[in-house]
């Protein structure tokens, strides 16, 4: 089975038979991000919060549950990760860091609280990364630590070298390449072969 998000919902394709759900099925709205839990339940990262697929309908976190934005309203979600301790985290645009062990939502306390959170990446040592607005942090157990902070990180990814790699999305600028241990940078934009500068996904394959 493939299930495919877009801006107007969740499809379903089982090899013969579309299917598909909207926010008239209890989906949150716009889906950004589909993900396939180990349990094999599938969430969806939308524009009206999270949404946990049920045959019988969607449940999930909305502005009733806490995932509210500095608007006011419910916050966008664009990035579902497994939590290394269990569970999943969750970026939003300006709701910050959010926990849900599919029972319950809770916001993370963090040096990035209301912030603009996009890009969550868990390492092999177990630190997680994130990017957004403030450019990108690192939490390692309970300590959090500001990397760097260029403008919006859309975009990231670590390599087997060392090396923090990172795009901006909309705001332009191409991909970024940071040493974590010699602190050494490099950017490569259209001028050395990118076919463009918004860079808005990196992945790094063995």
């Amino acid at each position: 089975t493939l299930w495919f998000g877009t801006r107007h919902g969740l499809s379903r394709f089982d090899g013969t038979t579309l299917l598909n759900y909207t926010k008239a099925d209890g989906l949150g709205g716009e889906v950004y991000q589909i993900f396939a839990d180990s349990d094999d339940v599938l969430w969806c990262a939308t524009s009206g919060g999270v949404s946990k697929f049920d045959p019988k309908g969607f449940v999930g976190f909305t502005i009733r549950d806490g995932l509210l934005n500095t608007g006011g309203g419910t916050a966008n979600v664009f990035h579902l990760e497994p939590d290394p301790k269990g569970g999943l985290l969750g970026g939003t645009d300006w709701g910050g860091l959010f926990h849900t062990d599919s029972q319950k939502l809770r916001h993370v306390p963090s040096i990035i609280a209301q912030y603009y959170v996009r890009p969550i990446q868990c390492a092999a040592d177990g630190s997680v990364w994130f990017g957004g607005a403030f450019g990108i942090a690192k939490l390692e157990g309970d300590r959090w630590t500001n990397v760097l902070r260029p403008d919006w990180v859309i975009a990231l990814c670590n390599d087997d070298d060392g090396n923090l790699w990172y795009g901006h999305g909309w705001n332009g600028g191409g991909v970024s390449r940071y040493n974590l241990n010699t602190r050494a940078g490099a950017t490569f934009t259209s001028d050395q072969g990118l076919p463009d500068d918004q860079v808005w996904s990196i992945q790094k394959t063995v």
